[in-house]
């Protein structure tokens, strides 16, 4: 906003160009390097979060705990797979973070069959044009 405004004074009010341009471009500065600031960091720790959700180690991790849900061994080694893993990010990052935050899923754990109930609740509440499935 305050760029389109500078745009504008700089070519349509020349006379007002010497006293409000410098003062509007250093805003821009201290806004740009704030805003920087703010978005960094969590990109930082979202790319190591990242980086290691598909480690061996986490991969096994995975497999282990949806056997435990009921899961037989081959259903939960393809669900462990980097390809479905990855497609599961993709519906977590599409669907999910569009309402909640990330918090909510490590603050409240639940049970295989919680998450179940939760993404049915979730899914009556989606619309037809973003359905999850």
């Amino acid at each position: 906003m305050i760029l389109l405004l500078k745009i504008s004074i700089v070519r349509f009010f020349k006379r007002l160009d010497a006293s409000l341009v410098p003062g509007m471009g250093t805003a821009l500065v201290i806004g740009s390097a704030v805003l920087i600031g703010i978005a960094v960091p969590p990109a930082f720790r979202e790319a190591l979060a990242t980086s290691r959700l598909f480690t061996d180690e986490n991969r096994r991790r995975v497999e282990v705990l949806l056997v435990q849900t009921g899961l037989d061994q081959p259903a939960s080694a393809r669900l462990a797979s980097p390809a479905l893993l990855r497609a599961g990010q993709h519906v977590l990052r599409q669907q999910c973070i569009e309402c909640h935050d990330l918090r909510t899923v490590i603050a409240r754990p639940r049970t295989p069959d919680g998450w179940r109930q939760t993404v049915r609740r979730m899914a009556e509440l989606t619309s037809y044009l973003a359905p999850i499935f």
